[in-house]
């Protein structure tokens, strides 16, 4: 259960970065988590899981009602590269994806399942935030480029 909410902590936070939003940081250690509890693990000070969850259930939530354009624009501004819709559906349903896997894991982890279902959870949110991230960096990478190229072609005015 510990792991499962750090680990779902880790992943909303990359979400929020991505995103722009700001987000506290703390570094856990073993003193501030209870090792007697064993469900649902609540740290022994500062913000509980419980906060932990819906906080990471609000990010969620967010990102869920973001419009296709405004999340795109997130990565690759307002660049209109080359195949840029197409990306952008791309980028969209790898979106969609993600927060269908991370609303199971945090339905999951509130219903207190086992750690096995847990994990495989975890593993199906993780491989759809890959995804994601994939897609990200390649319009990342497209607007870059596209950008530059479109740059080094405007007249500097100067004769040659």
């Amino acid at each position: 259960m510990k792991a499962a909410i750090l680990i779902l902590l880790v992943a909303v936070s990359c979400f929020a970065q991505a995103t722009g939003k700001k987000t506290t940081k703390k570094v856990w250690t073993n003193d501030d988590i209870s090792a007697s509890e064993p469900t649902p693990a609540m740290p022994k000070k500062g913000v509980g899981a419980k906060d932990d969850i819906d906080n990471a259930q609000k990010m969620l939530d967010q990102a869920a009602s973001t419009t296709p354009k405004e999340f795109a624009n997130r990565f690759a501004r307002d660049v209109a590269f080359p195949g840029r819709d197409e990306w952008e559906r791309r980028l969209e349903a790898a979106k969609n994806d993600w927060v269908s896997q991370m609303q199971a894991r945090i339905d999951l982890i509130r219903k207190g399942a086992n750690e096995e279902v847990r994990k495989g959870a975890e593993a199906r949110e993780s491989t759809s935030r890959y995804q994601l991230e994939k897609i990200e960096a390649e319009g990342i990478s497209k607007a870059t480029d596209w950008e530059r190229k479109t740059s080094s072609n405007i007249p500097t005015g100067k004769p040659r």
